[in-house]
C-alpha cells in the first residue's frame, strides 16, 4: 500500500492506492480514490503468478493515486507540454525531473506558477541547492 500526501495551493489530502488479488482471479486489481473521493477498483493486465507483474501492478497503483489528485493542482498541462516537446528522450527525462522539483517547491510554499516572482526564483534556487543529492552521478547531455 502506498500513502501519498500531496499539498496543492487550495487542496490538501492523502491518497491511498494499492494493488490486490481477487479470490479466484488470475489478475491484479488496483484500488484507489478518484477525484471525487470515492473508492474505485480497476483490473490490470498483470498476472498474479508473475513476480515482475506484481511490481508493475504496485507501481501502477502508486502512479494512479498520484495522477488522479495531481490534476486538482492545475499544473497537469506542464507534463503534456514536456511530453509533446520535440527533443531527445533523455532531455525529456531531465525536464521532468526539473519540473518535479519545481512542482514540489510550489506545493510546499503554497503558491502558483502565475504568482511565481523573481524573489521566488531566488528562494527556489537556495531551496534546491539545500536538498541532499539523490544520486552520485553528474547531470549532463548524452543524446
Amino acid at each position: 500500500m502506498y500513502i501519498i500526501a500531496l499539498n496543492c495551493p487550495n487542496v490538501t489530502f492523502v491518497t491511498m492506492a494499492y494493488s490486490y488479488i481477487k479470490k479466484g482471479n488470475p489478475w491484479f486489481y488496483i484500488r484507489f480514490k478518484d477525484p471525487t473521493g470515492k473508492w474505485r477498483s480497476k483490473s490490470t493486465r498483470y498476472r498474479i503468478d508473475n513476480t515482475l507483474h506484481r511490481a508493475k501492478a504496485t507501481a501502477d497503483a502508486a502512479r494512479l493515486g498520484v495522477n488522479e489528485k495531481r490534476k486538482d493542482c492545475g499544473h497537469d498541462w506542464v507534463d503534456d507540454l514536456i511530453e509533446n516537446h520535440p527533443v531527445c528522450p533523455l532531455t525529456k527525462v531531465y525536464y521532468k525531473n526539473s519540473w518535479r522539483h519545481l512542482a514540489r517547491f510550489i506545493s510546499e510554499k503554497k503558491t502558483t506558477l502565475q504568482a511565481f516572482s523573481a524573489n521566488d526564483c531566488e528562494i527556489y534556487l537556495r531551496w534546491r541547492q539545500s536538498l541532499p543529492r539523490t544520486s552520485g552521478g553528474k547531470a549532463g547531455r548524452r543524446c
